[in-house]
């Protein structure tokens, strides 16, 4: 009886679902900017600030440079308690690009940017809470909460997550049922991960009836991405 499950938290992930919004050249407008005078800039123009400061974190037009991304990030940031830029913050100190790696900043502008209801940072708190990183122990109940928040708003790497909480019962009690519909929905959106978790439940009987075809399905399609423990859960049955 096959009972591994995938566990992997994606906190560490660089994605443009949880980092990037439309990036817009504005170069023109803010040497124009800079040159006026008695224009305070971060004031009246932090979501330009913002997007300069996206240009140099994701290097687009070969412009890659982490401290000038923090430098832009912190004016819109500090000064203007402007949300994108306190999740931009947030994910510098999370991997200490252009300063220092400080987890518990990181929490701290994540929160920032959370508590004006910015979505992206949904899930970055709750992989947070749920490493127990800037903080003195790990919060599997703040995780589990953080998680469905981001989850209802469609994020699939919180959805993922979440389904992982309930069925470890990590600080609740063990719940297969919604793990199963939880990792349903990553699997039919393609991740390797939750196809080969469903295909264990299904294997095992848990959250759902016992069904080796079934499993055999979500097997295939895991190992058709390369998932390594898929391959063996097929070898397993004969497959």
């Amino acid at each position: 009886m096959r009972i591994l499950i995938c566990i992997t938290i994606f906190l560490f992930q660089i994605s443009y679902v949880h980092a990037q919004t439309k990036i817009i050249s504005e170069d023109s407008t803010i040497q124009k900017l800079m040159r006026q005078k008695n224009v305070d800039k971060s004031l009246k123009y932090p979501d330009i600030w913002f997007r300069q400061g996206e240009k140099y974190y994701y290097g687009q037009e070969e412009t890659l440079d982490y401290e000038r991304a923090y430098q832009y990030w912190q004016e819109a940031a500090e000064k203007n308690n402007y949300a994108p830029a306190q999740y931009g913050l947030g994910l510098t100190r999370l991997y200490g690009r252009g300063v220092s790696k400080n987890y518990k900043e990181a929490l701290i502008w994540f929160s920032k940017a959370a508590a004006q209801n910015y979505e992206p940072a949904f899930y970055r708190l709750g992989a947070l809470y749920y490493e127990g990183l800037g903080m003195e122990k790990r919060d599997p109940k703040q995780a589990r909460n953080w998680f469905h928040r981001a989850a209802l708003k469609g994020d699939l790497d919180a959805t993922y997550a979440l389904g992982l909480i309930y069925y470890n019962g990590d600080g609740m009690e063990k719940d297969y049922v919604n793990a199963f519909r939880l990792w349903l929905r990553c699997a039919e959106n393609n991740n390797a991960d939750a196809q080969f978790n469903i295909g264990t439940l299904y294997e095992n009987k848990k959250g759902v009836e016992l069904d080796i075809e079934k499993a055999k399905e979500w097997y295939v399609k895991a190992a058709e991405q390369g998932h390594e423990g898929a391959i063996e859960a097929l070898e397993a049955l004969g497959y």
